[in-house]
């Protein structure tokens, strides 16, 4: 009987803090508006023209509920490594939950689907006017209220972690 105690409070812990999404809404002809218990963000689809990051329209494709639940899962097991990086990147990991979120998906040389998460500072000046649900947002400065990542949906590889404004 003990040695099922264990296995079942693993499994009720791990039920409890799973990453699951609330609500889903059209936010545009090209833009889904998906808000999870620890995060909100936007999925753009593989019509939408205006992410420089994707030239080639054969390349994109449109990432689904279930990858953003994977990619959210992926971003916040995968901090903890770049935590201690400097302030930034602690003050980046304390806050996860308060970046609003934009993920667009590409097919990399490989024949992979790779999501680049772009994520800024949920705050009424970022979030008034609703534009970031149709609209990449682009910054070229900013710090910690701006950053970026890459993950890599076959490998879970967590990569170009980008700070704007960092050298």
């Amino acid at each position: 009987m003990k040695s099922l105690i264990l296995p079942l409070f693993v499994f009720i812990v791990s039920a409890v803090s799973a990453q699951k999404i609330i609500k889903i809404e059209k936010a545009s002809d090209y833009s889904t508006h998906v808000i999870g218990n620890d995060f909100e963000g936007v999925i753009f689809s593989a019509t939408y023209n205006g992410s420089s990051l994707i030239k080639d329209k054969n390349l994109k494709y449109t990432p689904t509920e279930i990858n953003v639940i994977e990619v959210e899962k992926l971003i916040a097991s995968n901090m903890n490594i770049i935590k201690y990086k400097d302030n930034q990147n602690l003050f980046i990991y304390k806050h996860l939950k308060k970046y609003l979120r934009q993920y667009f998906g590409y097919i990399n040389e490989k024949g992979q689907k790779v999501i680049y998460i772009n994520c800024f500072w949920n705050d009424p000046i970022n979030k008034n006017g609703r534009g970031w649900l149709k609209y990449n947002i682009r910054v070229f400065d900013g710090g910690k209220c701006f950053w970026s990542v890459k993950i890599n949906l076959i490998t879970h590889e967590v990569f170009d972690f980008y700070i704007n404004g960092e050298a």
